[in-house]
Parts: structure tokens; sequence; C-alpha cells
């Protein structure tokens, strides 16, 4: 096994919370709808559609019926939407760029007349943050997110350490599993 993923980034939740609302600030003002990509850019958008008060919806079903969820109720057509504006293709981040450029394709092909679309990651790298037209933060690989390090393939190589559970802290009111002694 490579000394690799020794050195690899992790992104916990708490950070991708903070990075959020500077991630928003950075898209255009007139950001109209978010537009996720499954699965882990689903969620991005999500987090930003709640902080940007703007409807969110993932891109199949963009792309298939014009549809965008909102606050409470959900945009059945593109006449609900607002006649202006520029969409967010949003994934949580960016490596080759392929699902991102494949999912652009397919929602420009189905862009409302005079809408705008532009593409985002919230975590990039120095040499492909240029692949998209807004970016959050850079980290560098190898990297893991708290929200799907388990699909990592590597990952069946961690060994993951829970001291709470394996070895108790003094004055913890949790047993260890495997009691010492």
């Amino acid at each position: 096994m490579s000394n690799q993923l020794s050195n690899a980034t992790y992104v916990n939740w708490h950070r991708l919370h903070k990075d959020i609302p500077r991630f928003c600030d950075t898209l255009p003002d007139d950001t109209i709808g978010l537009i996720g990509i499954p699965r882990s850019g689903i969620m991005v958008a999500s987090l930003m559609g709640l902080h940007m008060n703007l409807p969110v919806g993932d891109v199949e079903s963009f792309v298939r019926i014009g549809s965008l969820w909102s606050v409470g109720r959900r945009f059945h057509d593109q006449e609900s939407l607002p006649d202006r504006g520029t969409y967010v293709l949003v994934d949580d981040s960016l490596n080759t760029g392929k699902s991102m450029q494949e999912y652009r394709d397919m929602a420009a092909d189905t862009m409302p007349q005079g809408n705008r679309l532009c593409t985002a990651a919230m975590y990039v790298t120095a040499a492909n943050c240029g692949q998209v037209d807004y970016w959050g933060e850079q980290v560098p690989m190898p990297r893991a997110f708290a929200w799907n390090w388990h699909a990592k393939r590597a990952s069946q190589h961690w060994m993951l350490d829970i001291d709470e559970t394996i070895a108790a802290l003094p004055g913890s009111p949790f047993r260890p599993l495997f009691p010492f002694g």
C-alpha cells in the first residue's frame, strides 16, 4: 500500500458548512437556480440553496421535466421559474472534469431561452480550477470528504480509530469495546 493516503486532506462537515457562504458570495448576482450533479453535487447545491434562498434541483430532473425544488413546493415547469438569469450547475468537487462536462452539455441543451448556465465546484485543485466558472476552495489531491470517504476504493485499506469506542478516554462515560487488562 502506498504512503499516499497518509498525507490526504480530509474535508469534514464543519469545513463544508464554513465554506458554503464564501462560495455562494462568488456566484453571479442574477443566479435564479442551482442544479446539482448526482449525488454529492445535489447535497452541496441544497446547502447553497438554503443559504441563498434559491430553488434547487438535480440535473436529470431539470433536463427531463424542467423541475427545480423550492422551499415547501416544487416548480413543475419552466413557466414557474424566473424569466431571465443564471442557472448554476454545482458539484461538490472536481477531479478530471468529465462529469461536469457531461452534465453541462446535457443541461445546456435544455436551458430556457434567454438564460445562462455556468458551472461551479466547491472543491477543486490548482490544476483543474480553470475547468469551472466558479469554485470555492482549492484542496490538493489526495483528498477525502466526510460525505463520501467510504466510497473511495482506497478506504478498504484504511483503519479508522474511534477513540471513544476502541479505548475510552479517562473520565468518559463510554466503556471500551475491548477492555484492556
